[in-house]
């Protein structure tokens, strides 16, 4: 199994512990305040928001994912339905929510597993080696993806 994340923060600002050195910003709760970058407006989230969405949409489209399961949630029993077509309308609101911490859950297709970890960290945990996809599609929305050890 090979396990990857995807998030806005440059790996090149870890430090020899792998700790991330910057402030930074890390859930919607945090708009309105001040980083290193100055505070936080509903703007410059939004805009990160979608680069993750996109990304996200991406990932389904170039690996075929025309459906998903959600595998495990929290609060339990949120969702009367458990499987969503990739292009229903209710995938990107959960998907937004989800991104938002107003619940977690973990989606599931038959070769990869993605859900949203704390601080804004996407964990895709896949059968095979997408690092290059991976890598080429974090660039093009401003992510940045990183291998993760087992």
């Amino acid at each position: 199994m090979f396990q990857y994340r995807i998030s806005k923060y440059n790996p090149e600002l870890r430090d020899d512990n792998q700790s991330y050195t910057r402030e930074e910003w890390t859930s919607y709760s945090d708009i309105g305040k001040n980083f290193a970058d100055g505070q936080l407006t509903q703007k410059e989230y939004l805009k990160v928001e979608k680069d993750y969405m996109d990304f996200i949409y991406d990932f389904f489209n170039a690996f075929k994912i025309k459906k998903v399961r959600i595998l495990k949630q929290e609060p339990k029993n949120i969702f009367s339905k458990t499987s969503f077509d990739v292009d229903d309308k209710w995938l990107y609101t959960i998907l937004q929510k989800n991104i938002r911490e107003e619940f977690w859950c973990k989606f599931k297709s038959e070769q990869f597993e993605i859900y949203m970890g704390y601080d804004f960290y996407l964990h895709i945990n896949s059968m095979y080696n997408i690092e290059e996809f991976l890598k080429k599609t974090a660039k093009k929305h401003n992510l940045y993806y990183e291998k993760c050890d087992l």
